[in-house]
């Protein structure tokens, strides 16, 4: 049985580790493609300034990376002392692979909770730094700030869509199922196809946020673990196309 997953294999390995060993075959085909800002000026500032944060936020090992990239470019070293808050697992892990400690991963991997248990701790009057992709929900700045938290959300990376959808509908001959890590993989997976979605192909979805995405679009995704992790993810996808 071949699969899709929307990701590089060298942004999500595990995933596709893990989905060979039990016997799938896999294909990558990315659906973002991650570039720097258009301007580097408000990540510098914000670098040079660090200091001045008492937490900085990350929602993706893609703004792990981004934003530690910039850092070693423009001041280098360790991180001044300030909490560091990380919205799942495989984004804390991408700083513990950097030596970066990680003050705060909430139960329930997403932005609503993660912004509950920041307030929990207390942002009244508190300064947050938030680098992330240029497009990205909202809800996180937005409950921190009616919190009395001044949250300055800054561009580390663009996470663009790559125009290949010839090459995208070769890729999914024989897929039964693609896998979708992120509401903005469904989006460019869709946009990329032109809004033709292919009879029969199956969806599976990393968490809510990502499933509403594809059901927004008519789309009912048959696989969505209860945990909202890539491991969960891999487990629940097997797991389904073996009773099939």
């Amino acid at each position: 049985m071949k699969v899709l997953i929307t990701r590089p294999r060298d942004q999500a390995p595990e995933l596709a580790r893990l989905l060979e060993a039990a016997g799938l075959e896999v294909v990558a085909f990315p659906t973002i493609e991650i570039l720097p800002p258009e301007d580097w000026a408000p990540l510098d500032r914000a670098i040079a300034n660090l200091e001045r944060y008492h937490w900085i936020i990350f929602t993706s090992a893609n703004g792990v990376k981004a934003f530690l990239e910039r850092w070693d470019n423009v001041r280098g070293g360790a991180l001044p002392p300030l909490h560091v808050a990380a919205i799942g697992p495989g984004t804390a892990k991408a700083l513990y692979q950097r030596g970066i400690k990680v003050d705060l991963v909430p139960g329930n991997f997403r932005a609503e909770e993660l912004a509950k248990e920041l307030i929990r701790k207390g942002v009244q009057g508190k300064r947050l730094l938030l680098p992330r992709a240029r497009v990205a929900r909202d809800v996180l700045p937005r409950m921190l700030r009616e919190a009395g938290a001044e949250v300055d959300v800054v561009e580390a990376y663009r996470a663009e869509r790559p125009e290949d959808g010839d090459r995208l509908r070769a890729s999914l001959e024989g897929v039964e199922m693609v896998v979708f890590t992120s509401s903005q993989t469904v989006k460019n997976f869709v946009d990329i196809l032109e809004g033709d979605w292919p009879q029969g192909l199956r969806a599976a979805a990393i968490g809510p946020i990502t499933a509403q995405t594809l059901e927004g679009l008519g789309i009912k995704p048959e696989v969505l673990p209860e945990e909202y992790t890539v491991e969960a993810l891999a487990r629940a996808v097997i797991e389904h196309l073996r009773r099939r």
